[in-house]
């Protein structure tokens, strides 16, 4: 990928999901309206760029509909948790870890499609991959618990996406 453009918006969400991730981290304890306002916000910010990522590579990479898939799924479980604040706080915990998911199993994809590019940090990704879906599965199953430690969670997860994101933009050429 030879857009700058694109690259510098992976960039920007990477560092602001970072900055998401450590606020989470810090503020373990924030009310559920205000997190799902915020996990919806980051969402919606991640979807984009996936979709614009996939606008970018559209017919030059190959698996580039798993990008286009998961930026489209991203963005509507965002505009769920935007608009129905009292059904989300109920049904975040599975939301959640279906996202993780579904992320996840696009990051897998992604990798491997990287190593037929000849990408060097393709492992990265595949590691980032099986460890989204791992906890995905985790949460899934223990939802009460999942709940509990939602505010930790979600400071992860968006450490690990912030993460992703700025391997994208840094190793992607």
């Amino acid at each position: 990928m030879k857009n700058p453009g694109i690259r510098l918006v992976w960039f920007l969400s990477g560092i602001l999901l970072i900055i998401a991730g450590f606020i989470c981290l810090g503020n373990e304890g924030l009310a559920y309206a205000t997190l799902t306002m915020m996990v919806g916000i980051i969402m919606l910010l991640s979807g984009i760029g996936d979709i614009a990522m996939y606008a970018s590579v559209q017919g030059k990479a190959p698996g580039a509909g798993w990008i286009l898939a998961d930026g489209i799924l991203t963005v509507l479980l965002a505009f769920v948790m935007l608009f129905d604040q009292l059904f989300t706080a109920m049904v975040i915990p599975f939301v959640f870890s279906f996202w993780m998911m579904t992320t996840g199993i696009a990051r897998l994809i992604n990798s491997f499609d990287l190593k037929k590019l000849g990408v060097s940090a393709w492992g990265w990704l595949l590691a980032l991959g099986i460890a989204m879906v791992a906890f995905g599965f985790i949460t899934l199953f223990s939802p009460v618990a999942t709940a509990l430690a939602l505010g930790l969670m979600v400071g992860i997860v968006f450490l690990v996406e912030g993460v992703d994101y700025i391997i994208k933009a840094i190793f992607n050429s």
